[in-house]
């Protein structure tokens, strides 16, 4: 750690910036940002981005832009603890009281409540595509298409037709699975008769696919989104003028589309302020909980609302904080930015 000194009364320390804030401004009675600085710190907090983000029932993870798995809110059954020696990250999925994380090479690692045998991978998958985390079950899609479950069975969620064929995307709710398959259908298996599995006959080729506890939503190749299932709180009442969409999450009992333009819009369950999404900048992808919302942006940063009793919504990591201006600096960590005088001037250095 090395230290400078700015002025009489300033000193700023070295907190592995990585040379990115070479320069120390001071001036005297004044809160002064030189803005090269600011543009070089906002270069620094844009490699620390999201890229993913997953909604268990009561936690949060996040996979920032260099892999990273950070994870927080209810930590029941250690779902938050996400292992030291996991390393780089593609994806992540988050269940009830567990979370499974696609490694950069392809491995499946899961942790957290292990119940139902929801983190118990099964040996000699082959390399993983993508993941997905039911309330107590787990699905993994192999790279030659092939869907694997895991985890409590008790409705059939589980039990993969031998005959399904290749495997684009899957969804896990309560009690069921849904499969998207290469050619664009859509199946579903489990369900417990609440019609989560009762894909609507006349839907289209679709390209995404969306589970909550007992509902499912399909987003068709022409933007079309189309919920199936309980629909006791109106979470599959798509409203009418919703118009194109690109991405669709359910959870709980309400869904989340973004639209073309990237807006977000929910509905269904809203006791907990879920559907009352706030304003944003342009999402890439949303994220469904039991009873809380998470967008990604185009910027990067991870925005959450909605029940927060366990901190499922307070991101710990800088792309969830807000947007950043030159006097918010003046307020931020010292860990990333320096010291900040009595005189209020920012200081780094490399």
């Amino acid at each position: 750690m090395a230290m400078v000194r700015c002025g009489p009364d300033l000193y700023a320390f070295d907190r592995d910036l990585h040379h990115l804030c070479h320069i120390a401004l001071c001036a005297a009675g004044e809160r002064a940002l030189n803005q090269l600085v600011f543009e070089k710190i906002l270069q620094f907090l844009a490699l620390r981005t999201a890229s993913r983000v997953a909604a268990g029932w009561y936690h949060t993870c996040v996979v920032e832009a260099d892999g990273q798995l950070k994870c927080f809110g209810g930590n029941y059954g250690r779902q938050c603890e996400v292992p030291a020696d996991l390393g780089p990250v593609m994806a992540v999925a988050a269940g009830h009281f567990h979370t499974c994380a696609l490694k950069a090479d392809g491995q499946v690692v899961c942790f957290g409540s292990n119940v139902y045998g929801q983190c118990k991978v099964p040996p000699g998958l082959a390399p993983a595509t993508a993941v997905a985390a039911g309330v107590n079950h787990s699905c993994v899609i192999l790279s030659d298409g092939t869907l694997v479950c895991f985890g409590n069975n008790r409705a059939g969620q589980c039990d993969v037709p031998p005959d399904l064929g290749p495997v684009a995307a899957v969804a896990a709710g309560l009690h069921h699975t849904c499969a998207l398959k290469a050619d664009g259908q859509v199946v579903c298996i489990g369900g417990l008769g609440d019609r989560s599995c009762d894909v609507p006959p006349e839907l289209g080729p679709v390209v995404a696919i969306a589970a909550g506890e007992h509902h499912t939503c399909a987003l068709q190749a022409d933007g079309q989104l189309v919920c199936f299932g309980c629909n006791l709180h109106g979470q599959c009442d798509v409203p009418e003028d919703l118009g194109p969409v690109r991405a669709v999450a359910a959870g709980g009992a309400q869904t989340c589309a973004v639209k073309a333009n990237g807006e977000v819009v929910c509905f269904g369950y809203n006791r907990y302020g879920q559907c009352n999404v706030p304003e944003l900048d342009s999402a890439v992808s949303v994220a469904v909980g039991e009873g809380h919302v998470c967008v990604l942006q185009q910027n990067g940063r991870v925005s959450c609302f909605g029940w927060n009793h366990e901190g499922q919504c307070e991101a710990a990591h800088p792309a969830a904080k807000p947007h950043l201006s030159p006097s918010s600096l003046l307020r931020a960590p010292w860990e990333f930015f320096g010291a900040l005088s009595t005189l209020g001037c920012l200081a780094c250095l490399g």
